[in-house]
C-alpha cells in the first residue's frame, strides 16, 4: 500500500506492508512494516473501532520504534468482546484496516 502525503508543500511517499492482527490469548498482536519512506520523525496512531466509523487512539508510536526486522508491533491488551477494527493513521492520512474478533463475532473477515 502506498500513501502519498504532502507536508508543507513537499510530497512524502510511504510504502507499507499489510497490517496483520492476530489473537494471542486474550490480547491482539498488531504488526506492520514500512518498506520505503520511513523517517524517525514519522508518527503512527494505532486506533480501534467497533463499527469502522468512530475510532479511538490506543497508542502513538514514533518512526524509530521499529525492531531489527523493520517491523512495528503493538499489543492491544484489552480488546473488546466481538469485532475489533484496527487502523494505522499516519499523521492525517489513513492506510489499512484490519478486523480481529475476540469471542463472538459478526464480521465477514473472520
Amino acid at each position: 500500500t502506498t500513501v502519498e502525503v504532502t507536508i508543507c508543500g513537499n510530497p512524502l511517499i510511504i510504502i507499507f506492508d499489510d497490517l496483520i492482527a492476530e489473537m494471542a490469548g486474550e490480547a491482539v498482536n498488531l504488526e506492520w512494516k514500512v518498506t520505503s519512506g520511513d523517517i524517525p520523525s514519522t508518527i503512527f496512531f494505532v486506533q480501534r473501532s467497533e463499527d469502522g466509523v468512530g475510532f479511538e487512539n490506543l497508542a502513538i508510536m514514533s518512526g524509530n520504534e521499529v525492531d531489527a526486522n523493520g517491523e512495528y508491533r503493538f499489543v492491544d491488551l484489552k480488546p473488546r468482546l466481538g469485532e475489533n477494527i484496527y487502523r494505522i493513521k499516519f499523521k492525517f492520512c489513513f492506510y489499512l484496516l484490519v478486523c480481529c474478533c475476540y469471542g463472538r463475532c459478526r464480521c465477514r473477515t473472520c
